[in-house]
């Protein structure tokens, strides 16, 4: 919590408050801007690449590990310093006392991330067969494509490190550390919607919204990137390393009994996967019971630090949301999450 002696007066007027409108207004075309330009360079990089390296490097297009590298090189190598460095360092100066978290908080977190994850993807699924039955359009998650057939170590290279890595220094380091000073709940709630914004499809979007807040309260109460990073990378590697290992050490069995011809020589063979996986089911599920009854047990503890510049409800939303930057991000988001809905 912040010193309450180093607070404004809530809601200053005249030229403090007019200079303090101002800056949200600049922090949020900053950061608006920032998240525009992470979501959009890529993309149109990705076209020139399509245009010109199928005739200029049609061996590179070809390889298997060609979408992976494309990503990472045009989003987290080039997309994503210009987004750093375009949302800039606060313009208002903030406490940014630094903490370590408990065992506690640590783990309560964790856990509401597996019920978070459950809750979200269940959401995720059940609209987009409801979209798939109103418009006829088949619907595929674009996650479980794009890690089909991939290399684990490629796998864990980019999912588990490179992206928690990246993701939480632009979206927790640099916008949440841009909106900090406007309070901590606006901060959190931005960071967590754009979070799950930039997925770019249904998906994901409803999981990754409360992931992004989870772990935006995290940084908010620790003021430290270590634990937000740790906790996205344990997420990740048990949300794709551990059930594509035991899914690949089943495959065997997994088409024998798609094709009803399994045989109890072969369950016994695979007995030990079947036990992990079985195993790494009844643990996401205790995780995801016991995040619920702690968020319920410690609701009342939650607190978030008030502004130390603070403005007018009318004042915050209008510095957000009539704003050029965010807006354009906005538009770029929705754009393609209506374009995921679309027949490739």
């Amino acid at each position: 919590m912040v010193n309450e002696g180093t607070l404004h007066t809530p809601f200053p007027c005249s030229e403090q408050g007019t200079d303090i409108r101002r800056a949200a207004w600049h922090s949020y075309l900053r950061v608006g801007l920032g998240l525009f330009l992470f979501s959009v360079i890529p993309q149109i990089l990705a076209l020139l690449c399509s245009a010109t390296l199928p005739t200029l490097a049609p061996a590179l297009c070809a390889h298997p590990l060609y979408p992976w590298v494309l990503q990472v090189v045009l989003m987290y190598g080039i997309a994503f310093p210009i987004a750093y460095a375009v949302i800039g360092r606060p313009n208002l100066s903030f406490p940014n006392e630094k903490s370590h978290p408990s065992f506690l908080l640590l783990f309560t977190v964790f856990c509401l991330l597996s019920a978070v994850s459950r809750i979200g993807a269940i959401i995720g699924e059940v609209l987009m067969r409801i979209v798939e039955a109103i418009s006829g359009i088949p619907q595929s998650n674009p996650l479980d494509t794009m890690l089909d057939g991939t290399p684990m170590w490629v796998i864990f290279a980019v999912v588990v490190v490179i992206g928690p890595l990246v993701e939480e220094l632009i979206f927790r380091h640099a916008v949440m550390r841009r909106l900090l000073p406007f309070g901590e709940t606006g901060a959190i709630l931005f960071s967590g919607v754009a979070f799950g914004l930039m997925h770019g499809n249904f998906y994901q979007l409803f999981y990754t919204v409360g992931m992004g807040m989870l772990i935006g309260y995290l940084y908010a109460r620790t003021r430290k990137l270590l634990y937000p990073i740790l906790l996205h990378a344990v997420y990740n590697f048990m949300g794709s390393v551990i059930p594509l290992s035991l899914m690949d050490s089943l495959g065997e069995l997994l088409t024998h009994i798609e094709a009803g011809t399994a045989t109890p020589e072969l369950l016994i063979a695979n007995f030990l996967p079947l036990c992990g996986l079985l195993a790494y089911a009844f643990l996401t599920f205790g995780l995801a019971a016991a995040g619920i009854v702690l968020f319920i047990v410690f609701f009342r503890r939650i607190r978030l630090a008030p502004a130390t510049h603070p403005l007018r409800a009318g004042e915050h939303a209008r510095a957000c949301f009539a704003n050029v930057g965010v807006i354009l991000f906005a538009v770029a988001m929705l754009a393609e999450l209506i374009l995921s809905l679309l027949p490739l």
